[in-house]
């Protein structure tokens, strides 16, 4: 599965074993000692320098010191109380506290910047032993059990209860935390109790309680427990699943896919609107990090493979599958008066009337760094990636899928753009249509503006077609934008310079209109400090964050 994370979670596992012979003879000034190491790239950054060594089997490893794992490496300590500590690649962890004192008293205090821990404590050698871990918002510990600890780059712990005694301890409180359940410490906040997902049953189940929060810990499909009767074609006689919330009553808590999938998901509601995983995410509703994989979806409007209607925020997520309807239809969100950030589509977008790749219709929402595959047809007011921009922007963002449209405001990007802004994207798609068709947007109208972006796909229509804008009417503006005039096969646009192949590669065409870009020596290599790249004479620009 590829993974959408923007923020890395690195993982360590403590596991409980009978430790090797070898091993009891270990030093009670030294309790952890390097026990295996597997590929390369594993070193070790010995307490009080800056030098970084080479680790080695037998290595002990004392209180302030770090040990890191690369990308494909892993390596596994062994501490002298019978546990162990696995670092999987691309690892990194500081020893805080460590000692095992005469009368048997454990302290084993782990400092986690970032990732994913399992610790795991075979006993509680006596009541003064401490096994800890020390997270960006307060702390997580442990009384003879067994617990996971994530923490991701903005700080916030997800800490969880495998077995036994579990509390968590942020702000001054102090929470236990239930069996097979979760926490969250955001910092500055005291620890919240969170729900953990597993199977198609436990995800039916949010329904009645739409504003809690949730984390899937596993993928979902069809092999999964629960999906005959609640996710699959037989299910509620016929339909599928059946959306969580309601129009008046969205989706307001978090709702973290953790990278997971869930697979499979069949609805055939063309009766119904608001349709998808979510029929609607209120109002401070976030759903992050989940893909969707082999997705089937008929609706009536406001239909998407994740969520129906958005008002919340939709952040590094994915869909992959086929949406069909009648209006306002999005591979990945229906209608979005939210955010949608860092996410992507694949597959088929089918309907009537305001059809996009990734949103059907943007209504004063955000859409950024995020695109589209999808291939999308319909009536009118398809785009690449958004049917309709009404008073939303749309941002360091592209499109590649065909744009098909049988009548008018038909664009590889945005169909149209009412009063809204499209700035720094771009479309290669394929776009044909009727009236007011573009490479990059069909209509631009009631001051939309369109800035710093381009189109390169083939366009074609019956009339006011255009290399980058179909029409630009009521105040439209575009500036410093480019189309491609032979890749194209349009000479003119209702907006926007005409650009031959050779000039569309040349990075002073962009750099003299002011955009934020610069050279690179390939594709492979990214200059995040830049919203552009481009490999000079070689590329078209494309986002410095794209894959």
């Amino acid at each position: 599965m590829e993974s959408l994370r923007r923020t890395k979670l690195l993982s360590i596992v403590c596991l409980s074993i009978l430790l090797p012979l070898a091993l009891v003879g270990c030093q009670e000034s030294s309790p952890l000692i390097v026990y295996s190491i597997t590929g390369a790239n594993v070193s070790v950054c010995k307490a009080g320098t800056a030098d970084w060594i080479e680790a080695e089997i037998g290595m002990a490893l004392e209180q302030g010191d770090i040990i890191r794992s690369g990308n494909s490496s892993n390596a596994e300590i062994a501490c002298i109380d019978g546990s162990t500590v696995e670092l999987q690649a691309g690892t990194e962890i500081q020893v805080a506290s460590l000692a095992i004192t005469d009368t048997g008293s454990a302290t084993i205090v782990l400092n986690q910047i970032i990732g994913s821990i399992i610790f795991r404590v075979i006993r509680i050698i006596d009541p003064g032993s401490r096994y800890e871990v020390l997270v960006p918002g307060g702390a997580v510990a442990a009384r003879g059990s067994a617990m996971q600890v994530t923490v991701t780059e903005d700080g916030t712990t997800q800490a969880c209860n495998l077995e036994g005694n579990i509390w968590a301890i942020a702000q001054g409180v102090e929470l236990q935390i239930p069996q097979g359940q979760c926490c969250i410490i955001r910092l500055g906040q005291p620890p919240e109790l969170i729900i953990i997902v597993r199977t198609w049953y436990d995800l039916d189940a949010i329904r009645n309680n739409l504003g809690s929060d949730y984390t899937l810990v596993s993928n979902l499909n069809s092999t999964t427990a629960g999906y005959a009767e609640l996710a699959s074609s037989m299910a509620n006689g016929g339909k599928g699943w059946q959306p969580i919330g309601a129009v008046d009553n969205g989706f307001t808590g978090t709702f973290d896919g953790q990278g997971y999938e869930i697979g499979d998901l069949f609805l055939d509601r063309p009766d119904e609107g608001f349709t998808g995983l979510f029929r609607c995410v209120g109002d401070g509703g976030v759903i992050r990090d989940i893909g969707m994989t082999n997705v089937t979806v008929t609706g009536q409007i406001n239909v998407g493979c994740l969520v129906g209607e958005n008002n919340g925020t939709v952040v590094d997520s994915y869909a992959m599958g086929s949406v069909n309807g009648w209006g306002n239809l999005g591979g990945l969100v229906g209608f979005s008066y939210g955010t949608v950030i860092s996410s992507r589509s694949s597959g088929s977008v089918i309907g009537d009337w305001i059809v996009g790749g990734l949103v059907g219709h943007n209504w004063e929402g955000t859409v950024t760094n995020s695109y589209s595959t999808s291939s999308v047809s319909g009536q009118h007011e398809v785009g690449g990636l958004v049917g309709e921009n009404i008073r939303g922007t749309v941002s360091n963002s592209y499109s590649s899928g065909n744009a098909t449209g049988e009548d008018w405001y038909i664009g590889g990007l945005v169909g149209t753009n009412n009063n809204a802004t499209v700035t720094n994207s771009y479309s290669t798609s394929s776009v044909s249509g009727g009236s007011h068709t573009g490479g990059l947007v069909g209509l631009n109208v009631l001051g939309g503006a369109v800035s710093n972006s381009y189109s390169k796909g083939s366009v074609s229509g019956s009339y006011s077609v255009g290399g980058l804008v179909g029409e630009n009417i009521s105040g439209g503006t575009v500036s410093n934008s480019f189309w491609d005039t032979q890749t194209s096969g349009q000479a003119t646009s209702a907006g926007g310079t005409g650009k031959n192949t050779t000039e569309m590669q040349d990075m002073t065409t962009f750099s003299g209109a002011t955009w934020n870009i610069t050279a690179v020596a390939n594709p492979d290599i990214r200059n995040l400090a830049y919203i552009w790249n481009i490999v000079n004479s070689v590329t078209y620009p494309f986002l410095s964050w794209q894959p």
